[in-house]
């Protein structure tokens, strides 16, 4: 089990701009992936509240997150710079009438000073977004101790091993909303969203077109609509599309990363390009947040997702606990600029991507 951070995708391709001229990282900064090797796995099961352990056999023991002690404070957000990200979105927009590109994925960071526990942060970050990828790292170095908490709604790769499917499921659009016909209506008709996701779709099929083998690539379910809330949330809908294809022989996990890394979702079209603006744009490195997490088994299978919707916790760790942390929470949040976006619009909807983390980080327990 591991992830990889965003800037890694420029090692894969140098034409990026390597992470490191923005200077070295500091003490305790995310490295560019990390992986552990898990001999044994002890699952919990929310649907069924039961424990399980790799050879299948059930323990009847108590829900790992209910009643636990995990408290937690997050200090006041640095000041949000929504004239900045606008200013972005505009030259973005420059750029995409231009014809440098058609689409990039600006985002933001929320920096809050975090101290507690981590797992507190992500209990209630699970409670809040109920996410259909939710994941949590802990990792101490000789420096700081450093956390991942991540609330992911969206598949980046998924690989069996025993028939060679890889799939992905890109997922632009974004509309708040109590589902049903009214909301979902919206969503459908709007323009701008329909062309965000049908961009990255194209772009996600030429990267597994690298890998996968001749005539095996296609697209199932077109825009299907999603909702995306947890407790006392009002729901996000988002439409997503499956692409499939069939890993050529010869092609290993390897390519297939490399190949399509990070997800064109979070990066824009052309993917070199967008990366590249990407880069001049935003202030800061986004480290794991717009990369990936997951994992891999012995056989070969994968699943990795999008790490959005994440957060990293870098700091001193508490010795009194083994999660606790003293030092900065970070959240990033973005969105896909057309050539039809408002800026003031773009900026509202980073605003409601971070609703559920806000949420969390205020519960303080």
């Amino acid at each position: 089990m591991g992830w990889i951070a965003y800037e890694a995708g420029a090692v894969l391709e140098p034409a990026v701009g390597r992470a490191a001229d923005r200077g070295p990282p500091g003490k305790g900064a995310f490295p560019l992936m990390e992986w552990f090797r898990i001999e044994g796995v002890l699952a919990f099961d929310t649907h069924s509240r039961r424990w399980w352990r790799t050879n299948g056999h059930a323990w009847h023991l108590p829900d790992p997150i209910a009643d636990q002690p995990f408290r937690f404070t997050c200090g006041p957000a640095e000041p949000e710079d929504d004239g900045g990200y606008q200013a972005a979105a505009l030259r973005t927009i420059d750029y995409i009438r231009a014809g440098d590109i058609y689409q990039a994925n600006i985002t933001r960071q929320i920096v809050r000073p975090f101290s507690g526990s981590g797992r507190g942060l992500f209990s209630a970050l699970m409670r809040e977004a109920a996410p259909w990828f939710g994941a949590y790292f802990e990792t101490d170095d000789p420096w700081a101790r450093r956390i991942i908490a991540s609330a992911s709604p969206e598949l980046f790769l998924s690989f069996d091993a025993s028939t060679r499917e890889v799939r992905t499921r890109p997922m632009k659009g974004t509309w708040r909303g109590t589902p049903g016909p009214a909301s979902e209506a919206a969503l459908r008709t709007s323009a701008k969203d329909a062309a965000e996701l049908t961009m990255i779709v194209d772009l996600m099929r030429n990267d597994l077109g690298r890998v996968c083998a001749p005539g095996s690539i296609c697209v199932a379910d077109h825009r299907t609509i999603e909702s995306h809330a947890g407790r006392g949330a009002a729901p996000i809908l988002q439409t997503t599309t499956s692409v499939r294809g069939t890993l050529a022989p010869g092609r290993t996990l390897a390519d297939l990363i490399r190949a399509s890394f990070p997800a064109g979702s979070v990066t824009g079209a052309p993917k070199i390009r967008a990366m590249q603006i990407i880069r001049e744009l935003e202030t800061a490195d986004r480290g794991i947040y717009c990369g990936a997490i997951g994992s891999i088994d012995d056989r070969g299978t994968m699943q990795l997702s999008v790490a959005i919707r994440t957060a990293s916790i870098v700091g001193a760790g508490d010795e009194a606990t083994t999660d606790g942390v003293e030092g900065t929470v970070t959240f990033g949040v973005g969105g896909g600029i057309v050539a039809d976006s408002d800026p003031a619009r773009e900026w509202d909807e980073t605003v409601l991507k971070a609703s559920a983390f806000r949420r969390a980080a205020d519960s303080r327990d």
